[in-house]
């Protein structure tokens, strides 16, 4: 026992839904990502010397990333890119990244009666 008192088994699972685009973006190589990830579980344990349980699920935060080449990779051709990869220089990018935070959790339901694993 932790000295709170308190006991957890907890299961998750997390899926992540992304889109990804290379375009040309003022003659430069660009990238644009778009995240957004999926949680989902139980949670088991002790409350106040009580079993308890809680299921969740939730999407987390929402995550667009822009890419963008500054210097030494404009936008080409495959035929470009190959002769790039077989001669490759130096190239600088930079990048924004936007979080758009989601802070929420669906209680879906919680039961003070159900036996925890293992006891």
């Amino acid at each position: 026992m932790n000295p709170d008192g308190l006991k957890a088994i907890v299961t998750a699972s997390v899926r992540i839904s992304l889109f990804l685009v290379t375009v040309g973006l003022w003659g430069r190589t660009s990238n644009l990502l778009v995240e957004l990830p999926y949680a989902w579980g139980t949670t088991k344990g002790l409350l106040a010397e009580a079993p308890a349980s809680r299921d969740f699920s939730d999407f987390g935060d929402l995550r667009i990333t822009l890419n963008v080449n500054l210097r030494g990779a404009p936008s080409m051709t495959l035929e470009d890119f190959l002769a790039l990869r077989a001669n490759p220089h130096l190239i600088i990018g930079a990048s924004l990244k936007v979080v758009a935070p989601r802070a929420t959790t669906i209680q879906k339901g919680c039961s003070m009666s159900e036996p925890i694993a293992g006891q």
